[in-house]
């Protein structure tokens, strides 16, 4: 099975984020993968939602880095890289957007979420529970492939 996706990284106006060697590598991410849904359209439907999320996030203080891409390949297909001191700063986040994630759902489905971790933040049962409806992967940190 190959699977290729291709991002663009233009979306510098949806973009909250510091520069990448100064982001501790042991920190918790995620890429949130979006679909848009029939007959919705990226830039009049999806990128103000995406605006709304951007603006949300400025307030969260152990958020590391965020921005959304768009699949050169597919263009119905969106993510959004996210990057959080630990797990407990992603769950602040997702209480954060709530609203913002009701109005994508609106627009777009999530159609994979991978979250990147220390295996401590990969096994924390309110993030578990938070995300168990979610097409969820969990790559832990450390680990011996």
């Amino acid at each position: 099975l190959e699977l290729s996706l291709e991002l663009s990284l233009s979306f510098s106006t949806k973009q909250t984020t510091t520069a990448m060697s100064s982001i501790p590598a042991d920190n918790f991410s995620a890429l949130v993968f979006f679909k848009l849904k029939e007959g919705k359209d990226y830039d009049k439907d999806a990128v103000p939602v995406m605006d709304k999320f951007v603006e949300a996030t400025k307030t969260e203080k152990d958020m590391l880095a965020y921005a959304f891409a768009r699949s050169t390949s597919d263009p119905s297909v969106f993510v959004c890289r996210e990057q959080y001191k630990n797990a407990d700063a992603f769950l602040v986040h997702l209480a954060n957007v709530g609203a913002c994630l009701e109005e994508m759902a609106q627009h777009a489905d999530i159609t994979m979420v991978n979250f990147v971790g220390s295996p401590e933040d990969c096994e924390h049962a309110k993030l578990r529970e938070a995300t168990k409806d979610l097409p969820t992967t969990w790559l832990a940190l450390g680990t011996k492939c």
